[in-house]
């Protein structure tokens, strides 16, 4: 077997044994020793592959899987595979996002050896390890150097024992380690555990290729969340395998955890012989390598989520002021970046804290939802209201609302932030699917809970019931771990005290979210749902906050129930009033109603199309809303919407009880076809599951993501519906300053940037069912509802005025 062959098999190896199961490759000549160890495992079912044309789709693609597995419940980390050159800098945009939204990404870039660096070679850079700076951490392999004989002597200068370094056998081990280390680093583990400590020989080699040979390398994450790595690999010719190589048994199995000894430290004079590098120093006889242990699956439980104690310590700091009398709370949601919020939700449930939700929040289909909550936080009637804000709970990220950002910067309000991992991050994929299980020996350690429908995302685990939990918050330690009466418990003194408390605070919980009830229907001119969390799992301040609300189902409506209301003032920015889905014509407002009132994952574009779903999302709607907000653009969507949908039909088609903790391979996924297939056969293409996925676009971000579309002919097409909202250009200037009288001139030519093309008909010339609507003909609202309730792939454009 060549190097190049060798030392891809190896990485390929150490990724799957550390939890990776996908893997998105773009074509290339240097990058082939990777595709081959990759395609041969995928056909053999051992892997997921997916191949996009260009690199800068594939690196979103692989976003949208990676997400996928975060909305399932498990970080589950997704691989790159690009060629040198200018291919890796296709990935940043991608990168760029994945780091800012905390989504574990391993790029592998092929290169070139490191002796044509700086010479004018083909397709060369200098530095093609430090080409995506926002990287959490990058190696860049070298080239494996002739076999050497190294002596380590003691503090005495007596050679206690010589070790074989360099040499292919050698750098394919130590390429395996690093593999598993850059796993565990993207989802966000901050060091590995004495990484080779005793292994001499790995210490050096960590060295040459770069490596922290007890530590994750690199930079550290300081929220210890999950974020995108790099290994950058020199590849020498030969550049293709052997057909001997191309052995699944082969490619997963190697030799570097047989205890053999052919890169064994061997102890001479009185000492034997160790029986796996690494553990030299410490005189066992294992049989197992460090490096072979670590790269093996382990049971680790979501990551880094807070320390038991500073987790205790914020939730006493929340519960202590919201039981304060003079507190008038508000939770503001913004981005979740996919992760569930139960401790948020459950604060929000047991003190009917008014939520002003972004769309794109897990909290966003809470009962206590301010509906429009930017135009209402706004509004002139809603001035006292606003004045009596004294504390602002904030979970995830806001960004989209001007009036949310103003009440955040005020000096008289205090600002309490609930951190990402404060339920936990998820399990890695290697530890199994869906919820991650806490450890029994920590019961405050936060358990984060999976699913993709709010209902589900937001479920708490088993608890027992307030009243009996009640007569002892404080010490009840195994309950304090849930996401509950207890998971909010405090150190106050005595529950008798607490209780009093509680009951003196009832009557304004209930004041309070009514007030901005109210206010919300004198500002929209709508009825607003008086309905609160369930009684079940809320502790005695809760129950006796929403005593007043009797939960009701409200019946879903093509339009929602309008009412006449005199109390309060209007929105200062009241929208036109909005035809309702039944009558013929259709509108933005329109179609993000629909997407909102039907069950689903809806990935929304930014700009214009987020903001939409912002203002016309209601309580208790059953979509579960996604979106790349860590950086806002509005490139590579339908590739990202792509992944998600792809990854969340594996999912669905491979539930806990298929896809045993450990091991090395997906138990399903049509990866692909099998040689001389042009497409899977149907029996064995993964169904769509029971979760549509759907994509709400603008044209302009639909024209930046053409590439997204194209889906080659042996790969596995989404199940994905697209929305496209077409108003010929950047409509979302229109609202800003730039369209101020005096700058008309400049505004249709730089801003708004009308083009007059038709997305379906691109959509259909890359193998897309597609179809038109106009805004304003009859029926188009009928046609958009018989788009999404039919379930089937496809794009609708709506041509907006």
């Amino acid at each position: 077997m060549n190097v190049s062959t060798a030392i891809a098999q190896a990485i390929v190896r150490g990724l799957i044994r550390a939890g990776v199961e996908d893997f998105v490759v773009s074509p290339g000549s240097r990058s082939a020793p990777l595709t081959y160890a990759i395609g041969a495992l995928a056909q053999a079912g051992r892997v997921r592959a997916h191949v996009r044309i260009d690199e800068r789709d594939a690196a979103f693609t692989a976003l949208g899987l990676a997400r996928a597995g975060r909305l399932a419940g498990r970080e589950r980390p997704v691989a790159i595979v690009t060629t040198s050159g200018s291919a890796v800098g296709n990935l940043h945009p991608a990168v760029m996002e994945a780091a800012h939204s905390h989504v574990p990404l391993i790029v592998l870039s092929a290169d070139r050896p490191a002796r044509l660096r700086g010479t004018g070679a083909n397709q060369t850079l200098d530095a093609q390890h430090r080409s995506l700076p926002e990287a959490v951490a990058a190696w860049d392999v070298h080239v494996p150097g002739p076999e050497r004989t190294r002596e380590f002597p003691d503090a005495d200068g007596v050679v206690r024992f010589t070790a074989v370094t360099g040499g292919p056998e050698l750098s394919a081990r130590a390429a395996e380690q690093l593999a598993a280390q850059a796993v565990r680093t993207a989802w966000g583990e901050r060091r590995v555990q004495d990484c080779g400590a005793g292994d001499h020989a790995w210490r050096e080699k960590a060295a040459e290729m770069g490596a922290d040979h007890c530590g994750s390398g690199g930079l550290r994450l300081d929220d210890a969340l999950p974020g995108p790595v790099q290994i950058n690999v020199q590849f020498d010719v030969p550049l293709v395998p052997e057909a001997a190589d191309l052995d699944p048994a082969v490619i997963l199995d190697g030799d570097d955890c047989d205890a053999g000894g052919s890169e064994a430290a061997h102890r001479t004079g009185e000492a034997a012989t160790a029986h796996g590098v690494g553990e030299a120093d410490a005189g066992g006889a294992g049989g197992v390598s460090e490096a072979c242990a670590l790269a093996e699956p382990t049971d680790a439980d979501g990551g880094e989520p807070p320390r038991p104690a500073d987790r205790k310590a914020l939730l006493t700091r929340i519960r202590t002021a919201l039981l304060a009398p003079e507190t008038r709370a508000v939770l503001v949601a913004g981005d979740d970046l996919g992760f569930a919020s139960p401790t948020a939700a459950a604060l929000a449930g047991e003190f009917v804290l008014p939520v002003f939700a972004e769309p794109s929040s897990a909290l966003a289909s809470l009962p206590q939802v301010v509906p429009a909550h930017a135009r209402v936080l706004a509004a002139p009637g809603t001035a006292a209201l606003r004045e009596e804000i004294t504390h602002v709970l904030v979970a995830g990220r806001p960004t989209l609302s001007r009036p949310v950002a103003a009440l955040l910067d005020r000096e008289d309000v205090e600002r309490i932030d609930l951190p990402y991992a404060v339920d936990g991050i998820g399990a890695p994929a290697a530890s199994g699917r869906g919820t991650s299980e806490s450890s029994g020996d920590d019961a405050h350690t936060p358990v984060r809970t999976g699913g993709p429908m709010g209902a589900d995302v937001l479920a708490a685990p088993a608890v027992a019931p307030a009243a009996a939990v009640a007569p002892n918050l404080v010490a009840s330690a195994a309950a304090a771990s849930a996401v509950s009466d207890a998971s909010v418990a405090s150190d106050v003194s005595g529950a008798g005290d607490l209780e009093m408390t509680a009951s003196a605070a009832a009557e304004r919980c209930n004041e309070w979210w009514e007030g901005w009830r109210q206010a919300a229907e004198a500002c929209l001119g709508e009825a607003v749902p008086a309905t609160s969390t369930p009684e079940a799992g809320l502790s005695a301040a809760g129950r006796q906050c929403t005593g007043q609300h009797t939960r009701t189902e409200q019946p879903r409506t093509e339009g929602r129930p309008r009412t006449e209301h005199t109390v309060g003032q209007p929105c200062v920015e009241r929208a036109a009033a909005q035809p309702a889905l039944d009558s013929p014509a259709l509108d933005g407002a329109a179609a993000a109603r629909a997407v909102l009132e039907r069950p689903g994952v809806v990935f929304a574009a930014s700009s214009n199309t987020i903001r939409l779903l912002a203002a016309e999302q209601r309580p208790q709607h059953p979509a579960r809303v996604l979106a790349s907000r860590g950086l806002a653009g509005i490139d590579g969507l339908i590739a990202t919407a792509s992944g998600l949908a792809l990854g969340l039909e594996d999912e669905a088609a491979c539930g806990p009880d298929e896809a045993g903790a450990g091991e090395p391979a997906p138990c399903c996924g049509g990866s692909g076809p099998r040689p001389g297939e042009s497409t899977p056969p149907q029996s064995e293409r993964v169904p769509h599951g029971s979760t549509p996925v759907r994509l709400l676009v603008g044209d302009l971000a639909a024209l930046h993501d053409l590439g997204g579309f194209l889906i080659p002919a042996h790969e596995r097409r989404p199940h994905l519906q697209i929305v496209v909202l077409n108003d010929d250009g950047g409509a979302i200037f229109s609202g800003l300053e730039h369209s101020a009288e005096h700058l008309r001139p400049y505004f249709d030519r730089f801003f708004a940037t009308p083009h007059g093309y038709r997305l379906a008909e691109a959509a259909r010339s890359l193998g897309w069912e597609a179809q038109t609507v106009e805004s304003g003909a009859p029926g188009a609202a009928a046609a958009l509802a018989a788009f999404l309730d039919s379930g089937e792939p496809g794009l609708l454009e709506v041509r907006l005025p």
